[in-house]
């Protein structure tokens, strides 16, 4: 796995205990698999015999999301999803699986090594991405495992939400991910300093 991890700032207190000024770590996910599909129309019924394929209920929404288990399957356009494993070992079962269920038009491409995955971690991380996003993180949340398409100062991500804690997953071009990184830890850095001279304030 390749690891870009971002450590929050160390402020010190009265009495000399450290105090991180931000809960925030930003690391590559590197054994994350992802495919992108595309057909004619993925239509309500398509839909819900993908979700099926996954062993996700009819209940569940189908805006942008589905998520069961090892496989991720989210819907980014009316036309296209992307189909995300967390072992790459079970991508080609996955994808197979899924295909019996697409019309003879659909294209499969593989887009691991064009896609980068970031896992962002913490209690500060939807200040962080609220921050750098096109959507406010920290006055909306997502429902676990489903995912929002926002933009990121130059380019578009689609943001998932973990089953962990305060945490989130970020998949874009791989191209951007020295900067969206950068971006990130900027707004970073800006929101622990920001806290630190409110600290300093009082």
């Amino acid at each position: 796995m390749g690891r870009l991890q971002f450590m929050p700032s160390v402020t010190r207190t009265e009495g000399g205990a450290s105090n991180n000024a931000l809960d925030f770590t930003m690391t590559v996910d590197g054994d994350l698999a992802v495919s992108k599909v595309i057909q004619k129309n993925f239509c309500a019924q398509t839909r819900r015999d993908l979700l099926s394929a996954i062993g996700v209920a009819d209940g569940k929404p189908l805006f942008l999301q589905a998520y069961a288990g090892s496989c991720t399957i989210a819907f980014i356009s009316p036309r296209e999803c992307l189909v995300l494993s967390e072992q790459a070992s079970a991508h080609a079962s996955h994808l197979s699986l899924l295909s019996r269920h697409l019309n003879d038009s659909h294209l499969i491409l593989d887009q691991s090594s064009q896609s980068v995955v970031f896992s962002l971690l913490g209690k500060d991380v939807a200040d962080v991405l609220s921050a750098v996003t096109s959507r406010d993180f920290s006055e909306v949340g997502l429902r676990e495992g489903y995912c929002a398409r926002v933009s990121m100062g130059e380019t578009d991500a689609i943001v998932q939400c973990l089953a962990t804690s305060n945490g989130f997953r970020l998949i874009a071009d791989q191209s951007y991910a020295g900067y969206l990184a950068s971006i990130s830890n900027d707004a970073a850095s800006l929101i622990g300093q920001g806290r630190d001279a409110r600290r300093g304030e009082r």
